[in-house]
């Protein structure tokens, strides 16, 4: 329908490799401005988590990044209230962000691989590790405790990240993902693919 997003979750092997990316896209081509809003703030969320992506780093230190960004967003937006630190202490940002930041990438899309070197010890990244990073912010129509223009809005995004010597590459770095971008995107003639 005409103001519907559409979440695609989509991957591919490779020579025996996957991939797992997500877009969010507007039905009609153009986001609202409450679309706007929330996609912006879960792209500075994901901007954030890939910056922080070294050797050395761990999953967790990504989900804090994110979650941090996540967190100040649903202040912004007025869907919570209090301080960064108290909404993170209490995980209230998890009722909108219910998933972590990302996963293994590998033979696998969901990789198994270790997420902690022992009880209390995170695997810290080193070159050549893939993953994925996907911070995301869902707000369910049942949900009476929220505004109505963000009722049923639903934005991940998603893209593959190596480890390198340097700090890392973006595997999907050409898939748009800024907002001009994917509305330029679905603006194309499609046609030429048929």
């Amino acid at each position: 329908n005409d103001g519907d997003l559409l979440l695609i979750d989509a991957g591919s092997h490779l020579n025996h490799y996957a991939t797992d990316i997500t877009r969010t896209f507007p039905v009609n081509g153009k986001y609202t401005g409450i679309q706007k809003e929330v996609y912006s703030i879960v792209l500075e969320a994901q901007k954030s988590a890939i910056s922080h992506v070294f050797e050395g780093r761990t999953q967790n230190q990504l989900h804090q990044a994110t979650s941090k960004v996540l967190a100040q967003g649903l202040i912004d937006l007025k869907v919570l209230s209090g301080s960064v630190e108290e909404i993170l202490e209490n995980n209230l940002h998890r009722k909108y962000f219910p998933h972590g930041t990302g996963h293994w990438l590998g033979l696998d899309v969901h990789d198994q691989c270790p997420y902690f070197e022992s009880e209390n010890e995170y695997v810290r990244f080193e070159k050549g590790m893939v993953f994925t990073i996907e911070p995301g912010l869902y707000f369910p129509k049942e949900d009476e405790s929220i505004r109505e223009d963000l009722k049923g809005i639903g934005i991940r995004i998603e893209d593959n990240i190596l480890v390198t010597e340097k700090g890392h590459e973006n595997l999907s770095a050409m898939i748009p993902k800024e907002i001009k971008e994917v509305e330029d995107a679905c603006q194309e003639d499609i046609s030429k693919f048929y």
